[in-house]
């Protein structure tokens, strides 16, 4: 809700009278994510025959329950969800909140922080792309393969709904030549490229703007699996990529935290996230990421010559929908 104060971690009375509501309606103070938060409501015992002893974990969302899925550690470790809206996300030291993007409390560690950032125009537009310009996802690939990093200076921006970043106000799709020129359509191939080679170069340049940066990428969500998008998303960012075996890390990520907040409780102290990981595993475990793609270096360099290119027909893009 954005209403906590990041370092008192209590509600912040300024942000609360701007948003009209009171502490009444807040309710008690935010606490930690390992937090368990009591028994388990009787309602879900006599419907689902839950164990009235199970312990119920404070709540958290799908990206801060992906840091634990995917498992990143250190400040700076960064993750691309790339789901119904697309996000990125990753730890923070210190937090440096910016007009644009977000910024959290840790889901793994009490005194961490993490930032965000949300993209509206997800999967359903790159399925949507994917159904015009080929009909499947292998010949979608196969597209993507037929053409060279950067597009030949070609962008398009399919936003079938208002996006939240950049700030569009409505539904619009363009397209525009490498002069930055407005133009009806692209070539199939040229299309395929765009959509993709749009929501990474977007996702950096606002990363960018929030002081984030990324030497190693864990992606998730259902578009991680396909090879052809890790690759441009490697490219784009000038970064490894690794995915796990599964899409689901924000699950993975929620058992992860019920895990822990059961060592806290029982401890009755906080236990390190990674400690429980250990604990839980053993010895020998085998790793639960692996190396997607690595980035071409050539192409990366297409992609920093480009990147202010891109915000500026970004930047047309919001005038033309305010229009």
């Amino acid at each position: 809700m954005n209403l906590m104060d990041l370092r008192s971690k209590e509600w912040h009375a300024g942000a609360m009278a701007a948003a009209s509501v009171t502490p009444e309606l807040m309710g008690p103070s935010p606490v930690g994510a390992h937090t368990v938060a009591g028994n388990i409501s009787p309602y879900f015992v006599g419907e689902y025959g839950f164990s009235p002893e199970c312990k119920s974990v404070t709540w958290s969302g799908d990206n801060p329950c992906s840091v634990a899925g995917m498992r990143l550690e250190n400040a700076g470790d960064g993750c691309i969800s790339l789901g119904t809206s697309d996000t990125i996300f990753a730890l923070l030291g210190v937090p440096t909140p910016k007009i644009e993007g977000h910024v959290f409390g840790s889901p793994i560690d009490p005194d961490g922080y993490m930032s965000l950032i949300c993209f509206m125009n997800g999967s359903l537009v790159r399925e949507g792309v994917m159904q015009k310009t080929a009909g499947d996802w292998d010949k979608f690939g196969s597209l993507l393969g037929t053409t060279a990093a950067g597009n030949g200076g070609v962008t398009a921006f399919h936003y079938t709904h208002p996006e939240i970043t950049p700030n569009v106000g409505k539904a619009i799709t363009a397209y525009f030549d490498a002069g930055g020129n407005q133009v009806d359509s692209l070539p199939a191939e040229q299309e395929a490229r765009a959509v993709v080679e749009a929501r990474f170069l977007s996702m950096r340049l606002h990363a960018e703007v929030i002081g984030l940066k990324m030497s190693k990428i864990f992606a998730t969500g259902g578009a991680s699996q396909n090879s052809a998008i890790t690759q441009v998303m490697a490219d784009v960012f000038g970064a490894d990529v690794y995915t796990m075996p599964s899409p689901g890390g924000a699950a993975v990520g929620a058992a992860y935290r019920a895990l822990n907040a059961d060592d806290c409780a029982t401890a009755g102290a906080f236990v390190p996230f990674a400690d429980s990981l250990k604990k839980a595993e053993g010895a020998g475990a085998e790793p639960h990421v692996s190396l997607a793609s690595s980035a071409d270096p050539a192409a990366t360099k297409v992609y920093d010559g480009m990147l202010a290119h891109f915000g500026e027909v970004e930047a047309k893009v919001q005038a033309l929908a305010a229009n």
